[in-house]
C-alpha cells in the first residue's frame, strides 16, 4: 500500500496530554527509562520506525508536530514538575483559543511569564514549570 499513496501524515503529537493526571511530554522524539510510560512506545521515533518497518518509503512520511501545548495545575515542586501528578488541567491563559481547559496555543505559551523552560535532552522535548503557582505546561 505504501507504493499507492503519495504521502502519509504521521501524528507526532498527543502522545500524552491533560486527559492524564501525570505530567508528560506530548511529543517527545525518544523514549527514556526515567519516563513512567517507558516501553509503552509513546514517542515519535517509535511511530516513524513502525511505518518504515511496514515498508512505507521514507520520502512519503510527513511528520505533524503540535502548535499548542497541554497544561496542568496542582503540580508539586519536585523534578521541576516533570512526571509529577497534578490535580487538574490548567485553566486557559487569558484570551487564548481554544478556550479548553489544559490547552494553550504556541503563541500564548511562548509569551507566558513566571515559568522556567526546561529541556529533556534524553527525549528531545521541553516543558515549562512555575513552582509558585504549581503549574506545568508541555
Amino acid at each position: 500500500m505504501g507504493q499507492q499513496r503519495d504521502y502519509y501524515n504521521i501524528q507526532g503529537y498527543d502522545l500524552h496530554g491533560d486527559w492524564e493526571t501525570q505530567i508528560n511530554h506530548d511529543s517527545s522524539l525518544f523514549d527514556h527509562k526515567e519516563d513512567p510510560a517507558f516501553c509503552e512506545n509513546l514517542y515519535v521515533d517509535c511511530t516513524i520506525e513502525s511505518y518504515l518497518r511496514a515498508a512505507v518509503p521514507p520520502q512519503k512520511l510527513v511528520l505533524g508536530i503540535p502548535t499548542y501545548g497541554y497544561g496542568w495545575t496542582g503540580v508539586p515542586n519536585k523534578n521541576d514538575g516533570r512526571y509529577q501528578d497534578s490535580t487538574a488541567p490548567a485553566t486557559p491563559p487569558n484570551s487564548d483559543f481554544p478556550e479548553t481547559p489544559g490547552i494553550a496555543t504556541y503563541l500564548t505559551i511562548s509569551s507566558l511569564t513566571g515559568y522556567t523552560r526546561h529541556s529533556d535532552c534524553k527525549r528531545i522535548a521541553v516543558w515549562l514549570y512555575d513552582p509558585s503557582s504549581g503549574m506545568a505546561r508541555s
